[in-house]
Parts: C-alpha cells; sequence; structure tokens
C-alpha cells in the first residue's frame, strides 16, 4: 500500500511539475526511488543515477523500462568503464556507443 501511495505522489509531482527543471527533478526522484526499492537494481546505483546527457529521457526510461533492460544496460556500461580502465581505448568508443542510446 505504501508503495502504490509513494508511486502516485511521484506521479502527481511529475504531472504537475510547471518547469523543465522543476520536472526533471521530479523524474529523478521517481527514478530514484525505484532504484533504492527494487533489489536487482540497487546494485547499479551510482551508474543508474549518474547525470547523463540525456537527461529526462534517461530518468523515464530508468523510471518505466524492464528491469531486465536496466540490468543489462548498466552491467554493460560498468564493463566498459572497466575495460577503458584498464587502458583499453576501445572501451572508450563502446562506452560513449552505448551510453548514447541510453
Amino acid at each position: 500500500m505504501a508503495d502504490v501511495t509513494i508511486g502516485a505522489t511521484l506521479q502527481a509531482a511529475i504531472d504537475q511539475a510547471t518547469t523543465p527543471e522543476a520536472r526533471t527533478e521530479a523524474l529523478f526522484q521517481a527514478a530514484r526511488y525505484r532504484v533504492e526499492h527494487t533489489p536487482a537494481l540497487a546494485p547499479y546505483m551510482d551508474v543508474l543515477l549518474y547525470d547523463w546527457t540525456e537527461g529526462d529521457e534517461h530518468w523515464e526510461w530508468v523510471r518505466t523500462a524492464p528491469i531486465a533492460e536496466i540490468v543489462d544496460w548498466a552491467e554493460t556500461v560498468e564493463a566498459n568503464v572497466r575495460q577503458a580502465a584498464a587502458g583499453d581505448a576501445d572501451a572508450i568508443v563502446r562506452l560513449e556507443h552505448r551510453t548514447a542510446g541510453a
């Protein structure tokens, strides 16, 4: 019951946002709530809540996409970051290409 109320409250904040900034903040809060309260997503919090250039589109995706799709994307990003940190220059290109579609 509490999740339904919180979900409705978060949706109301999105629907009632009167500025682009307020909408972005409301979408972010809804995405953050989902990540924090979904055990399969919580381990990827840093990647999922990173300030990606897609902005609202990314927050909406994190808020609504199937969990398996989000986990697959986050695992790919993390693998690419690890390769880049290990000195794999091609991994940087793959990361930039992959995140451009998020």
